[in-house]
């Protein structure tokens, strides 16, 4: 972490010792300070710069990501978007 810190001067290099299984495993980094209650953990963030869409998990042929970076403009097929808002709306 701390060679690759001068590289990337915008992302925040972290080590959490809250592993799974301690006592202490609700108090990890990832979980307190953005939200993330598994893995993998996608943000969609706007040109705003806020978040438009937090896609938690992943599975084979989900369109979930093409409807949340429609949110924020790209162009995606209508019908791809229409499953992944259905699939965004299972997880609501």
């Amino acid at each position: 972490m701390k060679s690759n810190r001068g590289k990337n001067p915008d992302l925040i290099f972290s080590c959490d010792p809250n592993e799974r299984g301690s006592t202490s495993y609700d108090e990890r980094a990832a979980r307190k300070l953005y939200g993330v209650s598994g893995i993998p953990t996608q943000f969609v963030i706007g040109r705003d710069g806020k978040i438009v869409a937090v896609l938690v998990g992943y599975d084979e042929g989900e369109v979930r990501l093409e409807a949340a970076l429609a949110r924020v403009g790209l162009k995606v097929d209508p019908a791809i978007r229409a499953r992944g808002e259905e699939q965004m709306k299972k997880d609501e």
